[in-house]
């Protein structure tokens, strides 16, 4: 856990805080950035980081060794920059990037006749979460073991879950560690529900690459792993797959989500 003043905040929220302000080169790509929000618990009535307060931010900057901020610490003593504007950074930043995605995929680019949900494995220690996340072995058993509760929680019968069980055991994994190749990957996935070209594949695709590009750095990178070749054939009537399971191992995070999406056409 990373502290500012008595705030604590979790490792990836404040890489994302740093990323922001070290990205910035002028006062507006801090004022007018399009995610910084203010938290409406604050009580300040929309107010922010205003052109004074980010002034000093980037002046601050610039007397660091490397001209950029490494510890959420070192932001503390800036004059007018308090808990109160460090609480709206992390109501901007803090949300979980399959929260940001989800939002984002329903702020006009697929419509309400789509379901889109997705099942959070999180881990505690990292030791755990990388102890499955590096091992396909453990992967596949996990991802079965979670879609057959699934299934059976759903109502389905214990034959059937374990049948899906047994497709994610047999399936063939592709893995994708760059957020571009992932995010034409994963935008194919939701275009074969209906190419009919009635949404815009593009926006699907800048949607899931800035899904997957969420947490800048490599250490907490984000990386698609497509279960391929899997078919559902007698599971379903209307088919969630398209012959694929998509799953974003975020190593930020240290969590695993199962995605799974339904068209109502």
């Amino acid at each position: 856990m990373a502290k500012f003043k008595n705030i604590e905040v979790k490792d990836w929220v404040a890489a994302r805080i740093l990323y922001f302000f070290n990205v910035a080169r002028d006062v507006s790509d801090i004022v007018d950035h399009p995610d910084l929000k203010d938290n409406p618990e604050n009580g300040t009535n929309g107010v922010t980081i205003g052109p004074t307060v980010a002034k000093r931010i980037l002046e601050r900057k610039q007397q660091l060794q490397f001209r950029r901020f490494r510890n959420i610490s070192e932001l503390e003593g800036i004059q007018g920059f308090g808990e109160d504007k460090f609480n709206d950074l992390i109501y901007s930043f803090g949300s979980t990037a399959a929260e940001a995605f989800r939002q984002g995929m329903f702020n006009g680019v697929i419509l309400d006749n789509w379901r889109l949900d997705n099942q959070t494995i999180a881990y505690k220690d990292e030791a755990s979460f990388l102890k499955v996340a590096n091992n396909e072995s453990m992967f596949r058993e996990l991802i079965a073991a979670k879609l057959q509760e699934t299934e059976i929680a759903a109502g389905k019968s214990y034959q059937e879950a374990r049948y899906k069980a047994l497709l994610v055991q047999k399936s063939y994994l592709e893995v994708f560690d760059i957020a571009h190749y992932g995010a034409i990957a994963f935008g194919f996935y939701f275009y074969q529900f209906d190419a009919d070209n009635w949404f815009s594949f593009d926006r699907v695709r800048l949607e899931c690459e800035k899904y997957l590009s969420y947490h800048p750095s490599h250490k907490y990178r984000l990386e698609l792993r497509l279960f391929k070749g899997f078919q559902e054939a007698g599971l379903r009537s209307t088919s969630t797959t398209q012959g694929m399971i998509p799953v974003v191992v975020n190593y930020g995070e240290q969590s695993i989500d199962i995605w799974e999406a339904e068209l109502f056409d």
